[in-house]
């Protein structure tokens, strides 16, 4: 088993089911997508560059609601325009879509922003 499969099979419910249903949808989206283990996180290239990466994290903030959430975060968000992207945390390259239960993961709305994240890496 890879590190980062490794990292996600050890995490917690819902996070693990959140994460493994989110990278099926992005293994199944593009192609050409490596997946590592970088910073302690799973990370995904795509065209051998940073592409996204998953993070488990919790908010306080009134911008999210409160509580634990994996965080499918872009590395070129700043450049992405899709509405689903919430920016945040002093990061001024990364825009990420948080998800707090397995229901609230949209395979259509992942497929579209995968596709608008990838136009950024030529």
């Amino acid at each position: 088993m890879q590190p980062a499969e490794k990292f996600i099979i050890e995490q917690n419910e819902p996070y693990i089911s959140i994460m493994l249903y989110v990278r099926q949808i992005l293994f199944k989206t593009l192609s050409n997508i490596d997946e590592r283990f970088k910073y302690r996180l799973p990370f995904y290239y795509y065209k051998n560059k940073p592409f996204c990466y998953f993070n488990i994290a919790k908010s306080n903030t009134e911008v999210r609601r409160k509580g634990q959430f994996v965080d499918v975060c872009f590395i070129k968000g700043n450049q992405m325009t899709h509405q689903s992207l919430v920016g945040g945390n002093d990061r001024k390259m990364v825009k990420s879509i948080p998800f707090f239960t397995l229901e609230e993961v949209n395979p259509i709305l992942l497929e579209n922003v995968f596709n608008e994240a990838k136009q950024f890496f030529k």
